[in-house]
């Protein structure tokens, strides 16, 4: 979590995915308010757990914008994730 004295300022819930290959910390949820004030100091936090805990990088599935976000952070997109709806869909 990032706060100050008057107030929480983000959260971030992680989790830890294990694949035959590579075991990353993954970013489950990430929001808040002025993220320029914490981004950094976060994602550097996370790297270091990361490391603590084994893993070879961090992972997070989100929208396209985060793209931008983490430019400066060695970011890699690795794949696409796609949201299917439930309702209207005929099977056949």
């Amino acid at each position: 979590m990032a706060f100050d004295e008057e107030k929480i300022k983000a959260a971030v819930v992680t989790n830890i995915v294990v694949y035959p290959k590579r075991k990353l910390l993954c970013m489950s949820f990430c929001g808040g308010e002025n993220m320029k004030e914490w981004l950094d100091p976060i994602i550097a936090l996370l790297r270091t757990y990361a490391l603590d805990m084994g893993c070879d990088g961090l992972e997070a599935t989100a929208r396209r914008g985060w793209s931008r976000v983490f430019k400066n952070d060695g970011y890699d997109g690795k794949w696409v994730t796609f949201e299917l709806p439930v309702e209207g869909v005929q099977h056949g």
